[in-house]
């Protein structure tokens, strides 16, 4: 599996380090990223931006659940 990213159940988290202190809020459509149909491959992508720090992430995915490209970044605004 890609770095970045860790598995939970049917959907796939960013790995959370473990001196990571940031408060989280829960989505109110937060979606749990479901497998592409047969032969199609799947490109999820979620950002988040904070009054200092803009992010994306991208995970890229065949219909076998096998990642094939999965990436995190950031900015300072």
């Amino acid at each position: 599996m890609a770095s970045g990213f860790q598995r939970k159940g049917d959907s796939f988290h960013p790995k959370q380090s473990k001196g990571n202190k940031t408060k989280r809020t829960k989505c109110l459509n937060s979606k749990v990223l479901k497998s592409p149909p047969q032969g199609w491959v799947k490109i999820n992508f979620d950002e988040a931006i904070r009054p200092n720090i803009s992010m994306v992430a991208i995970v890229c995915r065949k219909d076998n659940d096998e990642i094939l490209f999965a990436h995190s970044f950031s900015w300072k605004s």
